[in-house]
């Protein structure tokens, strides 16, 4: 038997299937739900009791949990073990749930567990089930492609090709910098505002007090905290308070635009995310240098 892998992530994070080099069906137990992505921007959820061969991608848990704010999404509810049986295949997945964290542990040769990281391997936006992962059946794999971008938010998914900062950057829990520039973020689950922020659309600054998560993680997009181009940040001290919508995470920062010198100065006061700090994130088409960074 090949050694156990292990994963502790998020219980809102989700499982993403590469059952590529799969000959035959295999049956699902128990039964997953899917999320689907429609086009009007709603999402669809479905039950899905097996995969047929040659499949790779989607986003898939054992449940699906409605937020605070009334909007569905997938969520690890209970502890469970997800089997993949098919004719000459058998996968075992132990999910335990641990209050807001789930460990998905196979001990089975014919899966492996890895997480799906989103530019830095701290960042995990979803879980990788691969099954029959040494099992070489001549089939090409899917093409990647660079992440799709909306009003500069860039979305990481399953077909999205390997990208690495140009440079390795520290997170830090302050940062100056001019109040000409707007913030940047990263985010590996749906964030909601304290009250609302404005982001850059394409060419006003437009209010919103939710990013919704529809892929493995988001990075990006240009961000204020009033709707003037001129004047991006309130003067004196503001404090925003970012949730995941279901009290499992939290982050409150603090905005202090010192317009005598010109500069804001971005703190993070308190938080209980995984991972929150501010990055510098620069790619071969990436550049966000004042990036607020949120791991569920």
């Amino acid at each position: 038997m090949s050694k156990p892998t292990q994963l502790t992530v998020s219980t809102q994070l989700p499982i993403t299937v590469d059952a590529w080099n799969s000959t035959e069906y295999l049956a699902l137990s128990p039964e997953l739900q899917q999320r689907l992505f429609l086009p009007n921007g709603d999402n669809e959820y479905i039950t899905v009791s097996g995969l047929d061969t040659g499949f790779t991608g989607g986003h898939y848990s054992t449940a699906v949990k409605s937020n605070q704010h009334g909007r569905d999404f997938l969520y690890v509810t209970e502890s469970a073990t997800l089997t993949a049986t098919g004719a000459s295949t058998h996968c075992s997945i132990s999910i335990e749930k641990n209050g807001k964290d789930a460990t998905y542990t196979s001990t089975t040769p014919d899966a492996s567990v890895t997480p799906f990281t989103v530019l830095f391997e701290e960042y995990v936006g979803g879980v990788r089930l691969t099954i029959n992962p040494g099992n070489n059946v001549g089939q090409l794999k899917q093409q990647t492609s660079p992440p799709i971008a909306t009003h500069g938010v860039y979305s990481f998914d399953e077909n999205t090709q390997e990208i690495k900062p140009l440079s390795s950057t520290i997170g830090s829990a302050s940062k100056t910098f001019s109040n000409k520039e707007p913030f940047s973020q990263l985010n590996t689950a749906s964030i909601y505002y304290e009250k609302p922020i404005y982001q850059l659309q394409p060419d006003n600054y437009v209010a919103i007090d939710k990013l919704i998560q529809n892929a493995f993680g988001t990075v990006g997009g240009y961000y204020s905290l009033t709707g003037d181009s001129a004047n991006l940040y309130p003067a004196g001290v503001t404090q925003l308070t970012f949730k995941d919508g279901y009290s499992d995470n939290y982050a409150t920062i603090e905005f202090y635009n010192n317009t005598t010198k010109g500069e804001v100065t971005v703190t993070i006061l308190s938080h209980n995310y995984r991972r929150c700090e501010i990055r510098d994130i620069q790619t071969e088409f990436l550049n966000f240098p004042n990036t607020l960074c949120f791991a569920v």
